[in-house]
């Protein structure tokens, strides 16, 4: 789930993602990002390049938590509200088991404004 905290449309636009996960250190598991967008040029027929930051809190079952954050590229389809975006993970400790916990990880993902959904692929290395 997509929770504008700003304008929509207007730049830098924060939005608040609610995640259910499937993450190998950690099981499913449920998180929050605060993601802020910024365009990165302009729009090139249909498509609005962007750059993404993102800080995110992962919450594993028995309630210990993850901090990571992402920075990449992306761009936005302005007709379509699809957005595909990549970029680079760093996980930088958290709670209980994760609070020495260090990493790194690519991704890769996409996601709809229209349908609210997302899907995110992750591969990295994770030390707690």
């Amino acid at each position: 789930m997509v929770t504008p905290l700003t304008e929509p449309g207007v730049f830098p636009e924060v939005l608040q993602v609610e995640l259910d996960c499937l993450l190998q250190h950690l099981g499913r598991t449920t998180g929050e990002a605060t993601t802020t967008v910024v365009p990165a040029g302009p729009v090139v027929g249909t498509t609005l390049p962007i750059s993404l930051t993102s800080t995110t809190t992962y919450e594993a079952a028995n309630g210990d938590l993850l901090s990571q954050k992402f920075v990449g590229p992306g761009q936005i389809d302005v007709v379509t509200l699809e957005v595909e975006f990549q970029g680079m993970k760093t996980f930088e400790g958290g709670t209980g088991r994760f609070s020495d916990a260090v990493g790194f990880a690519h991704s890769v993902g996409s996601a709809s404004f229209v349908t609210n959904v997302g899907f995110l692929i992750t591969k990295g290395r994770l030390a707690y």
